[in-house]
């Protein structure tokens, strides 16, 4: 097989284990360890009479399972009908199965054609799923649902609560469990325009646009780029603020996001070597939710960024 290009979003598990979505002989497909895994026009594994059409974002948990969002169809080559969310067995093994696909039914309404956000989320051991879904409610009003572990946690166009009165859920970005079960939320709400954005821990909001966290305003228009809590309950989260300047902070205590620390923000200067000396100063934090699954922390107190930064008048990555 002869693969070429691939997204920026891939899976990595114990052992050297990987997936990852390049094209395969020119077909949009799914690639790990093993080598392929799913490919376009494949016999949609647990859809009877339907074929794959694309495989994107995959994931993947410690023990080799992949996670990943495929597109169906009716007809080899055909046009995409909706979208599956599919889990493997372990070491990216067979069987694939299904976990939630359009037309599903959730509180009694079917999920729509793209009802399955390309932002969920499965907990390391595999027990806990979020995913921001989109229900044929037939009003964009109403049709956002967040789904964790079988049960829609907040709705769209329903009130958030105590942590905003009087505002009502208005949109999901971005979404993080861990194996406790213990989840975060990005979004905005229906309020002020200059207060909308917000981050959420098991659906109470705690950080919002115009915020001030760590000495650090969330100035509007301010929107949450990134998060990751992990399993010891601790979180990173990543805002873009007015001017867009970047802003990563650190909360020991995921129930307590608003007592963070600043990690890294554009303007700070960087070490890259150990030398204990300025390598560069940050440009950008690339972290978004259009793109990536976003910034990783690890449980060894490790946290991951893919950064550019103005070394001597060049610009770099790493």
């Amino acid at each position: 097989p002869v693969l070429s290009g691939g997204e920026s979003s891939i899976g990595i598990g114990n052992g050297g284990a990987f997936v990852y979505s390049p094209n395969v002989d020119g077909e949009d497909a799914l690639w790990t360890h093993r080598g392929l895994l799913l490919r376009r026009d494949d016999v949609a594994p647990g859809l009877p009479g339907q074929f794959v059409t694309f495989s994107s974002r995959p994931g993947m948990l410690p023990d080799g399972s992949v996670v990943v969002i495929s597109g169906f169809a009716a007809a080899a080559g055909g046009a995409t009908l909706g979208r599956v969310l599919y889990r493997s067995a372990p070491n990216a093994g067979l069987p694939i199965q299904p976990i939630l696909k359009s037309g599903d039914l959730v509180e009694g309404v079917a999920i729509g054609a793209i009802g399955i956000s390309f932002n969920y989320q499965m907990s390391d051991n595999g027990q806990h799923l979020i995913v921001p879904l989109l229900l044929d409610t037939g009003s964009t009003a109403t049709d956002g649902a967040l789904w964790v572990n079988g049960q829609v946690l907040a709705r769209e166009g329903s009130p958030v609560g105590a942590s905003m009165p009087g505002e009502n859920w208005e949109g999901f970005a971005g979404v993080a469990i861990n194996n406790a079960g213990n989840w975060l939320l990005a979004g905005d709400s229906n309020g002020p325009t200059n207060r909308d954005a917000f981050l959420a821990y098991r659906g109470t909001v705690q950080v919002r646009e115009g915020d001030l966290v760590s000495g650090e305003p969330l100035s509007a228009p301010a929107a949450m780029r990134a998060a990751s809590i992990d399993n010891r309950g601790r979180a990173v989260y990543v805002w873009n603020t007015a001017g867009n300047a970047r802003k990563a902070f650190f909360a020991a205590d995921a129930s307590n996001l608003a007592d963070a620390r600043v990690l890294l923000k554009t303007g700070s200067t960087v070490d890259l070597n150990g030398d204990c000396r300025s390598d560069g100063t940050v440009i950008d934090i690339f972290h978004t939710y259009t793109s990536t699954f976003g910034v990783s922390l690890a449980e060894d107190e490790s946290v991951y960024f893919h950064i550019s930064f103005d070394s001597g008048g060049t610009l770099r990555q790493a």
